[in-house]
């Protein structure tokens, strides 16, 4: 893929664990995201569904990483961003296999991270995969008592106004979330 010298690079890095069809689904939608300078990881945890091979011949541009064993979702994650890393990319996006991305999406977050050069993590708004209608999380905030993850907009319409504006946020869920390599370089994997 040609890289447009005035975009920042920006790294997708896709884990997966065999659901090979949600993983194509998965890397078919960061592709058609419309980023300009992206390079694509697909890091393997030890899939036995034959998912590498597949998303290989599917998908010839991305690059595979097979671990051989299922390393958990840090593990895996961490094996993808220090090779997004060593590519000397400007931010490094993670998503779990069974996340699409929309259009846009790439641009967004890396239009928020460059307004804001002291957010070091960024988590986009998130719809439910059954319902595009319906909000899941537009981040998270922690609750003391009862202890717990609260997700922000859970169940809220996924047009809600509400959840349309750029915000700082106690907790980003580990499906999806975009972060600066400098960061990531600052405060170690």
């Amino acid at each position: 893929m040609d890289k447009d010298k005035t975009s920042p690079l920006v790294a997708a890095i896709v884990l997966g664990w065999n659901h090979r069809d949600d993983s194509a689904e998965c890397l078919a939608s960061i592709l058609s995201a419309g980023h300009p300078s992206l390079h694509v990881w697909y890091v393997d945890n030890g899939s036995t569904d034959d998912a590498p091979a597949f998303l290989r011949r599917q998908f010839p541009t991305i690059t595979v990483i097979e671990l051989g064993e299922n390393r958990g979702l840090v593990g895996g994650y961490n094996v993808g961003i220090e090779a997004a890393l060593d590519a000397k990319v400007e931010h490094v996006c993670v998503f779990n296999n069974d996340v699409l991305v929309q259009p846009g999406a790439f641009r967004a977050l890396v239009d928020v991270a460059q307004g804001a050069e002291r957010a070091g993590l960024l988590v986009p708004k998130l719809v439910l995969y059954s319902d595009e209608t319906t909000l899941w999380s537009a981040g998270a905030r922690q609750r003391f008592c009862p202890p717990g993850i609260v997700l922000r907009g859970l169940g809220a319409p996924a047009l809600d106004r509400r959840f349309n504006q750029v915000r700082r946020v106690e907790y980003a869920t580990s499906c999806a979330w975009m972060m600066a390599s400098r960061m990531v370089r600052e405060v170690g994997i």
